[in-house]
């Protein structure tokens, strides 16, 4: 008998005295051999790096969070109309498209984005502050122009 099997053997005699102590035996005794032990050991040195790779992945995304926090302006009227005349403005190819750096028309499009503002203009009536009402009114203008010209 190895060195190995009778420390398992005697800690399997504690557990029974100490059970027996409590009022209660088990008396199911299992073999482990060593294939099965490997085979233990080799599944949890695997799960370490599953572990590790997931608070990574944790902590890439924390940071990322953080950077698209630095990066993203209030939301507020002002930056949502300019948002939706960027989009009008990009599309009647005045200014480069960020993901294709092309000056790009579609002007079915940039349509889409004047018809948001005019229906956003008109809902908004009477709730705006004069400078928002100004600036929706000013850059719709701006956009139909535009639009015409490029429709020519």
């Amino acid at each position: 008998m190895s060195e190995e099997e009778k420390q398992n053997q005697k800690y399997d005699e504690e557990k029974e005295q100490e059970e027996e102590e409590k009022g209660y035996k088990i008396n199911v005794k299992k073999k482990v051999d060593d294939t099965y032990k490997e085979s233990v050991a080799r599944e949890k040195s695997q799960d370490k790096p599953k572990e590790e790779s997931q608070e990574t992945f944790k902590e890439e995304s924390k940071q990322q969070e953080k950077q698209d926090e630095q990066v993203l302006p209030e939301v507020n009227f002002p930056i949502f109309v300019s948002s939706l005349g960027m989009q009008a403005m990009m599309n009647l190819g005045e200014i480069e498209n960020p993901i294709t750096k092309k000056k790009e028309v579609n002007l079915e499009q940039s349509k889409y984005f004047i018809d948001i503002l005019e229906m956003l203009k008109e809902k908004t009536k009477g709730n705006l502050n004069p400078n928002e009402e100004k600036m929706i009114e000013e850059l719709e203008y701006q956009l139909k122009i535009k639009y015409v010209e490029k429709k020519k």
